[in-house]
C-alpha cells in the first residue's frame, strides 16, 4: 500500500486538483479504500469501486453465504503476520514463491501478495468513511462474489454509498455497449454528487 499512496500522493502533491475522484477495478477497488485514508489530503471527494466491494477472503464470503457473523478480523491475518515473521530480512529469499490461485487454478501469486490480499478487509475502512462512494457490481462475477458488495450496502446502511448492480455483467465489461453503460452510470452519478 505504502508504493501506492507513494506515487499517487507524489503526482497529486505536483498537480493542484481541487477534486479528486479515486477509482479501483477488481484490486483496485479492494485497496481504494485503504488508499484513501493515504492520501485523503489530497481533496480526495469520492471513490468508485467496481468488481471489488467490501470482501476479500473467500472464508469471509462463504461465511456471509451461511449467514454466520463474521470474526473482528480476517482469519488470514494471524497467517500473513506469521508469514512476515518468519521471511523478513535475511531470510526473505527463502520464501516460498507462489501458491496456485484457487479460483480458477490457472494462475499463480507470490505467496506473501495472496496472504496480505486475504488478510485485508476492505469493509473495516469503509466504516470510517463519510465521503461518497459509488459501488458497481456485475451479478454474474465468479471473480470476485456480488457478495461482497451487498455485504457492504446491508452492514452500512446509513453511509453516503450508492450501489449499481448489472444483472447481465461479469467481472468486468465484455461488450462495448456494457462499457458505455457503466461509463454513463458513473458520470450521472458523479453530476448527482455535484462532482
Amino acid at each position: 500500500m505504502a508504493n501506492y499512496a507513494g506515487v499517487i500522493g507524489e503526482y497529486l502533491s505536483q498537480n493542484n486538483y481541487e477534486t479528486v475522484i479515486i477509482f479501483g477495478h477488481s484490486e483496485g477497488g479492494f485497496i481504494a479504500p485503504e488508499l484513501y485514508f493515504h492520501i485523503k489530503e489530497f481533496n480526495i471527494s469520492a471513490l468508485i469501486s467496481s468488481g471489488a466491494g467490501g470482501l476479500t477472503s473467500f472464508v469471509d464470503i462463504a461465511a456471509v453465504r451461511r449467514g454466520v457473523p463474521l470474526e473482528d478480523e480476517s482469519v488470514y491475518l494471524d497467517t500473513y503476520n506469521h508469514y512476515l515473521a518468519t521471511y523478513s530480512g535475511d531470510r526473505y529469499a527463502e520464501a516460498p514463491d507462489e501458491v496456485r490461485f484457487r479460483q480458477n487454478g490457472q494462475e499463480f501469486l507470490p505467496t506473501g501478495y495472496w496472504y496480505s490480499y486475504q488478510a485485508r478487509r476492505p469493509f473495516e475502512f469503509y466504516k470510517n468513511i463519510d465521503i461518497p462512494v459509488l459501488f458497481i457490481h456485475g451479478l454474474l462475477d465468479t471473480y470476485v462474489s456480488p457478495i461482497s458488495t451487498k455485504y457492504v450496502e446491508e452492514n452500512l446502511p446509513d453511509k453516503p454509498f450508492d450501489y449499481i448492480y448489472y444483472a447481465d455483467s461479469q467481472h468486468y465489461p465484455t461488450t462495448v455497449i456494457e462499457l458505455l453503460r457503466m461509463r454513463v452510470d458513473i458520470a450521472n452519478w458523479l453530476r448527482e454528487k455535484g462532482l
